[in-house]
């Protein structure tokens, strides 16, 4: 596994939480399809919390 993939792995339940908690996120979630996956990229850091930010989209250019 790789130094970004132990980074996610970590912050994986705290994001889940997050977005389970937020009202943004509930609405996007449940306008999606049964089959459709939510991701979290670059664009949606100002919706998450600064600990999740710094952790996950600011490291998204860690070496592999």
């Amino acid at each position: 596994m790789d130094s970004r993939s132990n980074i996610y792995s970590e912050c994986i339940d705290d994001v889940a939480m997050e977005i389970s908690l937020s009202s943004a996120w509930r609405k996007r979630i449940f306008s999606l399809q049964k089959s459709e996956k939510i991701t979290i990229s670059a664009g949606d850091g100002d919706s998450l919390p600064e600990y999740i930010r710094s952790t996950i989209i600011e490291n998204k250019n860690l070496s592999t």
